[in-house]
């Protein structure tokens, strides 16, 4: 064909323009070249290589195309493979639960403590560093005692910590019992009873307060998660931690008795036959109840922070929601418990 050019690669004709022009075949890409031209002899007559057998393409970069005029066929390398897909073992995502009643388009931070539940788990094991720990900085001393704290735990640290209340209690008692002079007609205003009735009622009030702690912490357990605010509900760490918690209630407990102690027997409770010397006792005894509900008051604060701190690390809430849950868990603990208590002493009068 005139005015062609036959490529060396594919062998197909290639229009001669477009092959001076662009010094490519527009059907593979090839490089070639044009040649010279074909004079009216004929190849033979020229003494000239016949167009169809150029000579091997050189490795020079051809000249690019104009602005805006479209590349030939095959310009244009052939695309490399997509790299390989990531290996089998993908990266896990975050461990939650982040479920529970996010608001759509606006995702919970991932935690509101963290570094804590990322850890592993260490065996259970007791830690009194942290009871101490927990005096000044319970936020950071649950942190701490989660990975290796659990329901065991939780559950012996409050029986310890309420059976040595009860049985310090009932000392005080009994040395208030023999220091003070009882009156002996049936007018007696002590408010207390005989040591027997005494280590009933201690006993009785050790086994309520076991019932009313493990009611409780499963309570706060069951309205954090029911509500929808707990993102790691988990009932034993939520146990073991409030175990721990129980530290500084004990702590007060025991300052309430010496108080309580000092009240009772600070007192002539013969004198207050005499109404002389009725308004002084009586001045007395409103004083040192002023400090015994001081303390209360200090007691209740205290214990609430310490507890909400707990519950918001043993279920990963934010220190509000936690507080309120737990008063509100202590309000329904404390209903049950003076209706048990009713009903006990209803029961021993029948």
């Amino acid at each position: 064909m005139p005015g062609s050019v036959k490529c060396p690669m594919c062998g197909l004709d290639n229009d001669r323009d477009n092959v001076l022009r662009y010094r490519m075949c527009s059907h593979c890409g090839a490089q070639m070249e044009a040649g010279p031209e074909m004079p009216a002899g004929g190849a033979a007559a020229a003494g000239q290589m016949p167009y169809g057998t150029p000579p091997p393409p050189q490795p020079q970069p051809g000249a690019p195309p104009p602005y805006g005029a479209p590349p030939p066929y095959g310009a244009y390398p052939p695309q490399q493979p997509y790299p390989p897909p990531y290996p089998p073992p993908y990266p896990a995502p975050y461990p939650p639960p982040y479920g529970y009643g996010a608001p759509y388009g606006q995702p919970w931070p991932p935690t509101f403590h963290p570094d804590v539940y990322e850890k592993p788990e260490e065996p259970p094991r007791f830690d009194f560093g942290g009871l101490f720990r927990v005096l000044f900085s319970p936020k950071a001393a649950f942190e701490e005692l989660y990975g290796h704290t659990g329901m065991t735990q939780g559950i012996v640290i409050a029986l310890v910590f309420t059976i040595l209340s009860g049985i310090i209690g009932y000392i005080l008692v009994l040395a208030i019992l023999s220091g003070v002079e009882v009156p002996s007609d049936a007018s007696n205003p002590i408010p207390f009873g005989q040591t027997t009735t005494t280590l009933i009622s201690t006993l009785m009030n050790v086994g309520l307060n076991i019932f009313v702690f493990l009611f409780a912490s499963y309570l706060v357990f069951a309205l954090l998660k029911g509500a929808g605010h707990a993102r790691r509900p988990n009932l034993g760490k939520t146990i073991g931690l409030v175990g721990y918690a129980k530290f500084p209630a004990f702590l007060m407990s025991i300052a309430m008795s010496i108080v309580s102690g000092m009240m009772l027997s600070s007192v002539d409770w013969n004198a207050i036959q005499n109404p002389e010397d009725a308004t002084a006792v009586m001045g007395t005894v409103c004083g040192l109840a002023v400090v015994i509900l001081v303390i209360a008051i200090i007691t209740f604060v205290w214990a609430l922070w310490v507890h909400s701190h707990a519950a918001s690390v043993a279920n990963d809430v934010s220190f509000g929601t936690a507080m309120g849950f737990t008063f509100l868990a202590w309000f329904i603990a404390f209903i049950v418990m003076v209706v048990i208590s009713a009903g006990i002493g209803l029961g021993s009068v029948l």
